[in-house]
């Protein structure tokens, strides 16, 4: 069973230092700290950790195995040249998103959002090839994400920002929304 951190904070009190079975992700401060913890302080580091994001225990409680993997939503929104066709840009947009499948995270949603004009000219360009991609995956995906994009020389811009819990929610509104609509029958238009 899989928590987001919403859930972990509702089941803190019940998780005691016996139960918990720290993995190999976990830093080696963050063992010794939780090993030799006060209870009142468990909690707060446990919740601490999983407020940086870290995934790091499996809790048994209850003969019940919770398996806490934190897998933060993330949003990633890149410009790529103008100078592309539709096929490299697809071919650019693969690229980055098998960044991601090879580190383990999960595409949510992709959007290609086409050929748009710039606020201000980079590299003397006033257009580019707007993507989204929101993915979950571990913190330490950002930084190979990142290096991904200035290596490639087809991007002009990126930005990837984690989501919280107010940004997942539209996002997934966003994405229920965007996909009724897209299910909704068309109505016909009858000429008299």
């Amino acid at each position: 069973m899989t928590y987001k951190i919403t859930t972990f904070y509702r089941h803190c009190e019940t998780f005691s230092q016996q139960n918990v079975v720290l993995c190999s992700k976990t830093s080696f401060f963050l063992k010794k700290q939780l090993q030799h913890a006060t209870k009142s302080k468990f909690y707060s580091y446990l919740c601490t950790a999983f407020a940086k994001g870290i995934s790091i225990v499996n809790i048994i409680n209850n003969n019940t195995t919770y398996i806490i993997d934190l897998m933060n939503q993330y949003e990633t929104v890149f410009i790529l040249t103008p100078v592309l066709s539709d096929v490299q840009m697809k071919e650019a947009v693969d690229k980055f998103t098998k960044v991601l499948a090879d580190n383990n995270a999960t595409v949510v949603n992709e959007e290609c959002w086409g050929l748009r004009k710039l606020a201000y000219p980079i590299q003397k360009k006033s257009t580019g090839f707007y993507t989204l991609l929101e993915f979950e995956g571990e913190p330490t995906i950002v930084k190979k994400l990142e290096t991904a994009f200035r290596r490639d020389e087809r991007v002009l811009r990126f930005l990837v920002f984690r989501q919280d819990k107010y940004a997942a929610e539209y996002a997934e509104k966003r994405r229920s929304l965007k996909a009724a609509k897209a299910n909704a029958p068309k109505e016909e238009v009858k000429e008299d």
